[in-house]
């Protein structure tokens, strides 16, 4: 309920990048214990799982600081190194990590403009260190610094291969363009680079949960689980 109040775009104290699929909702009903209740939505949404991956508390505080105080057993921490270090602080709790199903990119619209180029794009792809975000995204949170490296699948997934690594991987010479036309170029890219966005993959984003000990997160033994917070079979458990 506490969720739905803060997400749905009513109560003003919040200011929201989107209400979307919690303005949706016309009722939360319990079922009969705190932990369950029946959610009625006022239209048809393919979405509406998304927004059962984490609950607010009733009194307010943070998800973190409501999981390091027991008020909660399950915590979305993501990439938030500050989440993962109040979990850490948790004894009777656990991080687990696994492979997630998004990722994080540069787009650029290669339609018009200076970015029309493909030997351009190619070459701000060359010039992404990949690897460096990945660590500062993952690393803190305990997590593999691992690059996307395909349009389709995910780490993990069956079928996955590293296509992009090889067309537009880290390259400090860059040398699809020479440095003359470069510097030719880099005041027009630096006032239309925002209005074009081909996706050039950066950072598979995992998802890391810290958990009361005891309890498991069945999704996790589908996919990778980092090392450091996996059991002997893999499973995070």
């Amino acid at each position: 309920m506490a969720t739905w109040t803060a997400m749905n775009g009513t109560n003003e104290k919040y200011s929201l990048a989107s209400t979307a699929i919690f303005d949706q909702i016309s009722a939360i009903e319990s079922t009969g214990t705190e932990f369950d209740f029946t959610v009625t939505f006022d239209s048809i949404n393919a979405d509406w799982a998304s927004i059962f991956t984490s609950v607010l508390p009733a009194s307010g505080a943070s998800a973190a600081t409501s999981f390091g105080n027991s008020e909660t057993d399950l915590l979305h921490i993501s990439s938030n190194a500050d989440a993962d270090q109040r979990a850490e602080k948790r004894a009777d709790a656990e991080i687990q990590a696994f492979g997630g199903l998004t990722w994080t990119h540069v787009t650029m619209n290669g339609s018009k403009g200076p970015l029309a180029d493909v030997e351009l794009r190619r070459a701000i792809g060359h010039a992404v260190n990949r690897g460096l975000i990945s660590e500062s995204v993952n690393t803190p949170v305990g997590v593999d610094a691992t690059t996307q490296g395909s349009f389709i699948f995910m780490p993990g997934q069956k079928g996955y291969e590293d296509n992009v690594g090889d067309a537009i991987g880290y390259d400090v010479a860059n040398t699809e363009l020479d440095t003359d036309k470069r510097i030719v170029i880099a005041d027009e890219i630096n006032t239309v680079l925002a209005a074009y966005v081909p996706i050039i993959p950066i950072v598979p984003l995992p998802n890391v949960y810290a958990v009361k000990s005891g309890l498991v997160n069945h999704r996790a033994t589908q996919w990778r689980t980092h090392p450091q917070h996996s059991t002997e079979d893999g499973t995070g458990t």
